[in-house]
């Protein structure tokens, strides 16, 4: 991951900006498990393409919370380690949606006669927006990731101690 901040949205630290991520990730994520859940359980007059659909989502939706949980431990507990799995996730998701709305943006303008709601077309630049928030808001979490690696380094690197204090030298 080759893109480095040194702060999140211009005006707050990585770490403040990386625990927003973490709770606001979650939480949308828990929205989107009560949303699409009970359509996918409960609807049985939906077709069987956009049933399929929802199940997905709902099931994509369980496990952003569960990363989402291992995000939010890392961001709190400054351990580094527990932030991989989510930037991994959000580079993945992001790409696919990517790639998924230049696709169905192409599709709309080649194809007339796709049977077609009002509302393709603001859904789809709802997920690319979405896409590109989901990446910068990786790019975020892994400026936090390395700033606590580089201080673990240095803390493990310059510590005198024993076993009942440490000092720390220049």
């Amino acid at each position: 991951m080759c893109f480095s901040v040194n702060t999140c949205c211009v005006c707050l630290s990585l770490d403040a900006g990386t625990k927003i991520i973490s709770l606001f990730f979650t939480i949308s994520s828990a929205c989107i498990l009560v949303v699409y859940g009970p359509m996918a359980a409960l609807n049985d007059t939906l077709p069987p393409a956009r049933l399929y659909f929802y199940v997905c989502l709902a099931v994509l939706a369980i496990v952003e919370i569960g990363i989402g949980g291992l995000l939010i431990r890392g961001a709190f507990k400054r351990k580094p380690q527990w932030m991989w799995p989510w930037i991994v996730l959000a580079w993945w998701k992001g790409i696919v949606l990517i790639f998924l709305s230049i696709a169905g943006a192409v599709a709309l303008a080649m194809n007339a006669s796709l049977q077609l709601t009002a509302e393709t077309g603001p859904v789809i630049a709802a997920y690319f927006i979405y896409s590109n928030l989901l990446l910068y808001s990786a790019v975020i979490v892994n400026g936090r990731r390395q700033e606590l690696v580089l201080e673990n380094y240095w803390a493990e690197r310059h510590v005198l101690g024993n076993a009942k204090t440490k000092y720390y030298y220049i």
